[in-house]
């Protein structure tokens, strides 16, 4: 083989490696642009679960404030009737002001039941239901049922 040949094969074999890297580079980039898209996906999750997982404790809170009110109201009455009467019209709305509660509300409502737990019990059971709500783009709602009983003295 002469020197004139040689030449020219080293010149076909450089010209055949030229855009070797740019695949490569186009391939590395493409690469690193999912790995960020899937943790940047990843931490807005997060920090959406933790929202979430923020506002509804709120709401339990709303729900159990709202739950110790419609106890604290319906109880005011004298005798039986008086409480019952207070349970019957018991149809609450309270929406909260204070600090940890701000854009949180809970309905509160109560239903009582006549029959007595045992044959010698002339009281009453009485079922207040709390349900607390919260957020405002995030939203959450939990429910807190009490069950109160009110026996009468002999």
């Amino acid at each position: 083989m002469s020197l004139k040949a040689k030449v020219f094969t080293l010149v076909i074999s450089k010209n055949r490696q030229r855009g070797f890297l740019l695949p490569v580079a186009v391939f590395i980039l493409v690469v690193m642009s999912v790995a960020a898209i899937a943790l940047w996906r990843s931490t807005i999750q997060s920090s959406n679960s933790t929202v979430q997982e923020l506002i509804s404790t709120q709401a339990l809170y709303a729900a159990e404030s709202g739950a110790q009110a419609g106890v604290g109201q319906i109880f005011t009455g004298a005798d039986r009737d008086a409480v019952n009467a207070q349970c019957d019209a018991l149809n609450l709305t309270l929406n909260y002001s204070v600090l940890g509660l701000r854009q949180c509300s809970a309905r509160v409502s109560c239903s009582f039941i006549l029959s007595p737990p045992s044959p010698n019990d002339t009281g009453s059971v009485y079922v207040i239901d709390s349900v607390g709500t919260c957020g405002t783009s995030i939203t959450a709602e939990r429910t807190v049922r009490v069950d109160a009983y009110l026996g009468e003295e002999e």
